[in-house]
């Protein structure tokens, strides 16, 4: 039985809202949705282990029809189209069921009728769950494709068949209650059946066969290569092609997916939304993938975002699960040429030699006029219907036909463009010619192919601008294509009437647009763009033109910047869409992903939208001029706009996702600048701007509010963001809360919440790698963002290549309960985050690596006592050098490798062996320093001529690296360590305790004369010493902080105080920034500014005490002793904590007893009984706890947790944890917030969050008030790993906080 859900819940007999006939087992029930394919309102909800199926509804303002009129502008719920679907889908499919096809198979056609039957078929039909609801697209199981008037749909009701069968022979599918399966953004727009394509059209019935039959055959040749190549000149019919192959192959039940691309939509030229378009289509077409690419995004939801490198998710979303599947899928890509990163980083081209089809071959262009000619009697006929009905239409017949194929040259284009243009009706602007007229204009030149294709091109225009005031026509319409050209992406016909200039009458555009039908696409329906037809009309009008036409392609940039600013400002009496809280969200903790799209864009129009993406990119395409008269000084048009609407802006890009965008604005407007008086105001704005956006990213770009709290909060007091915008805060935030004068030093810190095993900066000064648990996270330094993340596991060292477009990645060999993993070099490509190569070689750890200059070998060392040459054109190892009979070369702790400059050289050391010198000449190793020790550091300086050495001796010995003799030795040295040369070779810098040196001091050498320069005295002890590119500055660590010395003064500059062990540290190449890296996280550092006792517990009384036994770390039994003081015995033994205990409290009464522990609980015991009574799942070791007077609250470092009955519920054992519900302000258990009922409030940015192993975080009420009383005032304040003391107080009303930073 299939059935629709009742409106309103009509039959809800129960407290679920299910209406009785969802309720039966053998209902299949059918909801409705709202116009914009979401629940109603009034929709029952999704119904527990069921699936749940949806059709689009009717759009009206409530479930009642007739109070429609009051509100028609709003379109909140939908009616019941669902109860007409389901009646016509039960009968589609029972007819269906008794259709010849399936009569030879009664099994199959009994089985379709029952109720696991239909689940099946419309699982296979439908879309994946969108808020509960899977979405049924039944032209996905029974589609007819009309192939001519004789066509019968046999062949169609077959295919119908066999993908019921195929879906009928599988399991039944898991319910939706059961399996969530992740969202995967997608580019509807670039699918072969999206709206904006069908406008483009097909191959006709009887063209193209013979091509479309060599692409059949290749696709069904079980021996065919894997990629098929579809090349031919522009014009020639790719994209028609292409559709008409994915129809085919849907039909055929064989489309996995398409993407086409486009260079006038920017979504449909990125990397990142082809991967998972692709993967989304794969998973919605094909059933037997659908498991894999769900599961594989569920273990590793980073695939679902850019955070990932692409390259990864094609491998885990596209070629690992189709991999896993015997049948044959095609996916079908065009236009592959207009993303050139796709192309020329090598992403989708095959390894091998694909199957070319040249549409260009002698054999295809034999055909192709007689496919053009079919083109142009199905357009022509259509206009030979339409004039019948009036007059006669003789003029159109078999010599018309031919003449066009002629002037066509070969060129789709120049037909298709001919018959719209002939073909043009009324609406078109087009009474002023009769289509005869118009066949006339087009046959009358000499010229044929593309040449003739401008000339029809201007006729056009010429015909468009045609009135009584042709000069204002020509003026308007040379707007709207200016407008169009200078588009970064397509806009729909709403948008470009707001965005064009008022030169043209926002009345008159639609007719003004609509005149430009035979070159532009204008879709019916105004929620799709408006684009151009072809590329070549985009060549044409900036080109090739007439000068009344030509456009000024400047020109359409500085009136879209203009008007760009016009409405983002807010003009006449029209005020600003952009303010605080554009979408009225209310709570500065709602993350970006809970607020509805449909709301975001009712809020930020689309030109609005547009508008704040794109302005900076329109004024960097403006000469120097322009910009000036446009606003690039002080008090400028740019200048009062960051003033008074910056935040606003950085909130619109929150919301729509392009925050990224902001980012690089900001970064352009400040290289656009010059620098000089007159714009000194604005430069200075925007560099306060870049680091606030650098500084606040990590929390703005997933909660947009935080602009108003968290950002201005946490901005220094001189920021001129922060001052301009005060009033913007929350009423419970204070308007001077005690933070520092300005920006520090750190530009950003990049958390990658893993140990930073190692990293690497690139050459280009922005590019950064960092390898740790598993990952390397490639950084882009100016932007503060991680631009890929790459899978490689036991990463042990990363290294660019000189050009910075290739990174190398080593690993180590490690046993993981029995299982050993591979030591392999990784090869990446930078800019796609794609894997090039898997240098598959080595059988142990594989220790150091290092690129040739000129980028072509890559060298690695491992502790298989072998090094290795490896081809980075060909991935293969041209050499492996051995000759090491003693192993000792790589033994298992330190290796070395680096070329000398010319790479006629190559130095390998290690801890246990020595150097060794390979050189190419002789093919033989050279040992250099077998007589003073083990080597315990090695350097290399960037010029490939020396290298220096510490061994086990106390020695320090500068060689030469092509003959190995010893240049300068340094014996004596105590401890002698951190061994670096400078960028430009000539100093060599070390720690070391020397009595001559001074204790915990760094020496600089004068590599040439080997004599000591300079003597640092760094205090402690360095661990780590780094040279800047110019060899101007050296930093060093004492501890956990950073000293910067002048190489050439020794003078000391700055320190930068840390609140981690750095491990591992390095200039960017333009010596603007130092990145350092500690176990947790990596920061960024300004160069340009100068800047445990057991625990025990005594009960209130002073009768009992409480203590800690097995407080061991591997201490599997952990006991809290509970002792009577006067008899000294103990009373109860309490086990149930997994790890050591952290605090104890008891209540004000002693009967009860809490607990917390390093295994993230904290239990309430009963003192009396020995119980445990509630087990709190708090997500992280807490520090401090108390009860409250009343024994109704606990106090913890994250805020009060309600003890009273309306807790969730627990087992009665105690035993199965819950999460605590908090009330009033605290911390978050991972230090990240402050909290207000639980909720995100006000995030903490690095520095001001609690240190992770000494948090000493307070939250208390008022001393003689019950936290019960809405009249408590609270406090928190803790502790934080940069040495602050972070106090907030909220008063009384809870309307406001105080804010204070202490440093100690």
């Amino acid at each position: 039985m299939f059935a629709a859900a009742s409106n309103d819940g009509a039959n809800r007999s129960k407290g679920d809202r299910i209406p009785f006939p969802a309720r039966m087992h053998e209902v299949i029930c059918i909801n409705s949705s709202d116009g914009y394919g979401k629940a109603s309102d009034f929709n029952p909800p999704p119904s527990k282990n069921s699936f749940n199926f949806a059709t689009l509804g009717e759009a009206v303002s409530t479930s009642d029809p007739s109070t429609d009129a009051a509100n028609s502008g709003s379109r909140r719920t939908g009616t019941s189209f669902a109860t007409p679907t389901a009646a016509a889908i039960a009968a589609l499919f029972i007819e269906f069921a008794m259709q010849k096809p399936l009569s030879k198979d009664r099994a199959v056609s009994r089985q379709m009728i029952t109720r696991d039957g239909m689940i099946k078929i419309f699982a296979g039909m439908s879309e994946d769950p969108v808020q509960g609801f899977r979405y049924l697209r039944p032209w996905d199981l029974i589609q007819c494709e009309k192939r001519s008037d004789g066509h019968d749909c046999k062949s169609c009701r077959a295919d119908a068949v066999e993908k019921v069968k195929v879906l009928l022979a599988g399991p039944i599918p898991i319910t939706d209650s059961l399996i969530r399966i992740p969202e995967l953004p997608h580019v509807t727009e670039a699918e072969f059946d999206s709206r904006i394509n069908e406008d483009k059209g097909k191959c006709l019935a009887g063209t193209r066969e013979e091509l479309l039959r060599d692409i059949a055959a290749w696709i069904a040749d079980p021996q065919g290569r894997l990629i098929g190549w579809l090349t031919g000149r522009a014009g020639r019919g790719k994209f028609a092609i292409a559709r008409t192959v994915a129809i085919e192959l849907r039909a055929k039940h064989i489309l996995g997916a398409t993407f086409f691309f486009s260079r006038n939509h920017q979504s449909r030229q990125d990397v990142f939304g082809f991967v998972t378009t692709v993967a989304h289509q794969l998973r919605r077409h094909v059933p037997a993938l659908a498991q894999s690419i769900s599961a594989a995004v569920t273990d590793d939801p980073d695939l679902a975002t850019r955070e990932k490198g692409c390259q990864a998710q094609w491998e885990k979303l596209v070629t690992t699960p189709l991999k896993s599947i015997e049948s044959k899928i095609v996916i079908v890509i065009d236009a592959l040429d207009e993303p050139e990163t796709l192309i020329e980083d090598g992403f989708v081209y095959p390894l091998s030699e694909p199957h070319r089809f040249d549409l260009d071959s002698e054999m295809i262009s034999q055909s192709t006029d007689r496919d053009i000619s079919e083109l142009i009697r199905h357009d022509l006929g259509a206009l030979k219907k339409r004039i019948e009905a009036r007059r006669s239409a003789g003029f159109i017949n078999e010599e018309t036909v031919e003449k066009l194929t002629r002037k066509s040259a070969g060129l789709f284009v120049h037909a298709k463009v001919a018959c719209r243009y002939i073909s043009g009706d009324d609406h078109d602007g087009y009474r002023s010619s009769l289509p005869e007229q118009r066949l006339s204009v087009v046959l009358s030149d000499k010229l044929e192919g593309f040449d003739d294709l401008d000339n029809l091109y201007t006729e056009i225009l010429k015909h468009a601008t045609r009135g009584r005031d042709q000069h204002q026509l020509t003026k308007e319409l040379r707007h709207i294509l200016e407008l169009i050209i200078a588009l970064f992406e397509p806009m729909r016909e709403e948008a470009l009437n707001k965005l064009c200039t008022e030169e043209v009458d926002p009345r008159l555009f639609n007719d003004r647009l609509h005149s430009l039908r035979s070159v532009l696409v204008v879709p019916e329906s105004f929620d799709q763009p408006v684009q151009i037809f072809h590329e070549s009309f985009r060549t044409f009008l900036l080109e090739k033109a007439g000068e009344e036409f030509r456009i000024d392609e400047k020109r359409a940039h500085q009136n879209l910047f203009a008007r760009g600013m016009r409405l983002m400002s807010g003009t006449g009496d029209q005020n600003s869409v952009l303010k605080s809280d554009i979408c009225s969200i209310g709570h500065p903790g709602i993350e970006i992903q809970s607020i509805d799209q449909h709301t975001i864009n009712s809020c930020l129009p689309l030109d609005i939208q547009y508008a704040c993406s794109y302005w900076v990119g329109h004024f960097e395409k403006l000469d120097g001029s322009q910009r000036k008269r446009m606003g690039m000084l002080d008090k400028g048009e740019i200048h009062m706009f960051l003033e008074k609407h910056f935040l606003h802006w950085l909130e619109a890009l929150c919301l729509t996702r392009r925050i990224r965008d902001g980012v690089s604005a900001i970064n352009k407007l400040i290289n656009l600048l010059p620098g000089t008086a007159e714009s000194s105001q604005l430069m200075s704005l925007s560099r306060d701007a870049q680091r606030f956006i650098r500084y606040h990213y990590p929390v703005i770009v997933h909660y947009p509010l935080q602009l108003y709290a968290s950002a201005l909060v946490f901005s220094p007091t001189a920021s001129r963001v922060r001052e301009l915008f005060k009033h913007e805060k929350p009423e419970w935030i204070p308007t001077k809360p005690g933070m520092d004068d300005d920006w520090g030093p750190c530009l950003q810190i990049l958390e990658s919440g893993s140990l930073a095993v190692t990293f690497a900066f690139a050459h280009d000064s922005v590019t950064l790698a960092s390898a740790g648990a598993g990952i390397i996270s490639i950084w882009d330094v100016a932007k503060g963002e991680c631009r890929h993340t790459l899978s490689h596991s036991n990463v042990s060292h990363v290294v660019f290549s000189h050009d910075s477009k290739i990174l190398a990645s080593a690993s180590r060999m490690v046993v993981v309960a029995g299982v050993t993993s591979k030591p392999v070099v990784n090869i990446w490509n930078i800019s796609t985050g794609r894997r090039i190569w898997t240098l598959d070689g080595h059988t142990d750890s594989i220790g150091s690596i290092a690129f040739s200059h000129d980028g072509k070998t890559l060298v690695s060392v491992s502790d298989d006592a072998t090094v290795k040459l490896w081809n980075m054109q060909s991935g293969k190892c041209d050499q492996t050098l051995e000759g090491f009979e003693d192993r000792r070369l790589l033994p298992y702790i330190h290796t070395w490798v680096s070329f000398s400059h010319n790479s006629t050289s190559l130095v390998a050391a290690s801890y246990g062996a020595g150097v060794k010198i390979w050189r190419k000449r002789s093919q033989q190793w050279h040992s250099t320093t077998e007589s003073h020790g083990d080597i315990r550091e090695i350097a290399f300086p960037h010029d490939g001529k020396t290298f220096a050495s510490i061994s086990s001796y106390d020695t320090m010995e500068i060689r030469d690296i092509v003959t190995g003799k010893c240049l300068h030795s340094f014996m004596g040295l105590r401890e002698p360590r951190s061994i670096t040369y400078s960028y430009d070779a000539t100093m060599l810098a070390f720690a070391s305790s020397h009595s001559l040196l001074g204790t915990t001091a760094i020496a600089i050498l004068d590599v040439a004369l080997g004599r000591c320069i300079q003597v640092l005295n760094n205090g402690n002890f360095s661990l780590v010493i780094a040279f800047s590119p110019d060899s101007k500055l050296l930093a060093s660590t004492s501890g956990a902080d950073v000293n910067i010395w002048d190489t050439t003064t020794g003078k000391h500059r700055q320190v930068f105080r840390n609140d981690q062990l750095v491990m591992s540290m390095a200039f960017s190449h333009d010596v603007k920034v130092l990145v350092t890296a500690g176990h947790r996280d990596i920061t960024i550092w300004d160069l340009t500014t100068n800047q445990m006792l057991e625990e025990i517990a005594f009960s209130h009384d002073d009768e009992l005490i409480a203590s800690a036994l097995g407080v061991s770390w591997d201490n599997d039994v952990i006991r809290v002793l509970i002792w009577e003081i006067r008899s000294q015995e103990c009373l109860q033994t309490l086990m149930g904590h997994s790890s050591k205990i952290r605090s104890f409290a008891f209540s004000h009464d002693s009967k009860l007893l809490a607990s917390g522990s390093w295994d993230r609980t904290v239990k309430i015991w009963d003192v009396v009984k020995g119980l445990c009574l509630r087990t709190l799942d708090m997500g992280t070791a807490v520090c401090n706890i108390s009860f409250d007077p009343t024994d109704s609250y606990l106090h913890t470092d994250f805020g009060l947790i309600c003890l009273d009955g309306k807790s969730p519920a627990n087992s009665a054992s105690g035993e199965t944890a819950s999460r605590p519900r908090f009330r009033g302000y605290g911390l978050s258990t991972d230090g990240r917030w402050i909290t207000r009922d639980s909720e995100y409030s006000l995030w903490l940015p690095s520095e001001y969050r609690p240190s992770e192993y000494l948090r000493v975080a307070v939250v208390s009420s008022s001393s003689t008030q019950s936290p019960r009383s809405t009249a408590a005032p609270s406090t928190v304040a803790f502790g934080c790993e940069s040495g602050r003391v972070l106090l907030l107080k909220f008063p009384v009303d809870d309307t406001s906080v105080g804010v204070g930073v202490a440093t100690g």
